[in-house]
C-alpha cells in the first residue's frame, strides 16, 4: 500500500455519498491521501513547459474537488469529469483539506468495486486532473525559471495511477556556502555544506560547484572580500 494513503473502513453521512451507495448497492471503502502541493511543476511531456501554482491559487479551486469522481488510470484524461461518472467513475471525492504540517492538499475519497479497491490497497498512487482556466506570466521562484503561472482551475477528477507526475521529480537546492550571516556557522558547518557531505555517493544526487560569479564585478569582489 502507498505510504501516502491510509484506509478507513467508514461511511461518511453526506447526501452525495449516500446517494452513490444506493446506486452502487454496496458500501465503499474510505481512503485518505495527499494529491497536490504548491510549487513549480514540469508539464514538458505535454508541451506545456514549467508552470508555477501558488497556495493562494490552490485555495481557490482545490475545495471544488469535493464530489468529483475517482477514476482508474485508463480514464485519467482531461475530458473525464462528473458527467462521465456512471461510465468512468469507481469512486467519489469527499472532504478536501490543506495540511499545514506537510504543505500538501489532502482528500478523503470513497471507492466501490473489488478491482479498484484492490489497486488502491496494493500500492497505487493518486494523481489529479484539472482544467487551467486562468494563467499569468512566467517568472523565477527560488532561482528556478517557469514559463507561466496558473491562477485558477476547474477540477475534473482524482485518478488511481501507478506513477504520478511527482514521482521522479527533482529537488534543486542553491546557495553560496561562503555567504553565511550567522555567528555560529561557517562554510563547513552550514546546512548546504551538511547536505553536500551527507549525500555524496548517492546515485540520486548530483552536486555542481560554480567557481565564478556572473552578477557584476563589484558583486564578485564583495563576495570574495567580505
Amino acid at each position: 500500500m502507498n505510504p501516502n494513503m491510509s484506509i478507513v473502513v467508514d461511511i461518511d453521512a453526506s447526501p452525495a455519498i449516500k446517494k452513490l451507495m444506493a446506486l452502487k448497492n454496496q458500501a465503499p471503502k474510505k481512503y485518505s491521501c495527499k494529491f497536490i502541493e504548491p510549487g513549480i511543476v514540469s508539464y514538458e511531456d505535454s508541451q506545456a513547459g514549467k508552470v508555477y501554482i501558488s497556495k493562494e491559487t490552490l485555495d481557490k479551486f482545490c475545495p471544488q474537488f469535493e464530489g468529483k469522481p475517482v477514476v482508474m488510470k485508463g480514464s485519467h484524461r482531461d475530458d473525464v469529469g462528473p458527467e462521465q461518472f456512471d461510465e468512468e467513475g469507481v469512486g467519489i471525492v469527499g472532504k478536501v483539506y490543506y495540511n499545514e504540517k506537510d504543505g500538501w492538499y489532502w482528500c478523503d475519497f470513497y471507492i466501490w468495486g473489488e478491482e479498484a479497491q484492490k489497486q488502491a490497497d496494493g500500492g497505487e498512487s493518486v494523481s489529479c486532473a484539472y482544467t487551467v482556466t486562468e494563467t499569468g506570466e512566467g517568472g523565477t521562484r527560488n532561482q528556478i525559471e517557469y514559463d507561466q503561472e496558473i491562477l485558477n482551475g476547474e477540477p475534473k477528477h482524482i485518478a488511481l495511477v501507478p506513477n504520478p507526475r511527482y514521482e521522479g521529480a527533482k529537488i534543486v537546492l542553491t546557495g553560496d556556502i561562503y555567504q553565511i550571516d550567522h555567528p555560529y556557522l561557517d562554510s563547513q558547518s552550514n546546512g548546504l555544506s551538511y547536505l553536500i557531505d551527507h549525500f555524496k555517493g548517492q546515485k540520486l544526487y548530483a552536486h555542481m560547484n560554480l567557481l565564478k560569479g556572473e552578477r557584476s564585478e563589484l558583486a564578485e569582489l564583495a563576495s570574495n572580500l567580505l
